[in-house]
């Protein structure tokens, strides 16, 4: 079984909270039955999120894998070894090209 999961990792859980922001704008806009273009980070700290709108991101992040690069293993490995996936396929949502590559290459460069 393949799994798909969102992975953005980056030196710091505070850093890859910064990249995780615009993922988050769209599932809430997503959440609304609406489209959007992925914003910037910089936009996406300026959102308005609701308590309730935080309450179904952290619902919805539970599964998924983000932060430093300890802590977004531990969380793939959980995941696959729970769902008895075989194979992961990650998707790394961030706005810049340099984060996704740089967030792949901790991922692999800590995947030892």
């Amino acid at each position: 079984m393949l799994l798909c999961v969102r992975a953005i990792c980056a030196e710091s859980e505070e850093r890859a909270a910064v990249l995780r922001g615009p993922m988050d704008v769209l599932i809430c806009a997503m959440h609304a039955g609406r489209s959007a273009p992925l914003p910037s980070p910089t936009e996406a700290m300026r959102h308005p999120f609701t308590d309730e709108l935080r309450r179904e991101l952290a619902t919805d992040n539970a599964h998924q894998a983000y932060g430093a690069p300890d802590a977004v293993l531990a969380k793939l490995h959980q995941l696959a070894e729970s769902t008895g996936a075989a194979e992961l396929k990650l998707v790394t949502p961030v706005y810049e090209l340099a984060d996704r590559a740089r967030s792949y290459e901790l991922i692999a460069k800590h995947n030892t």
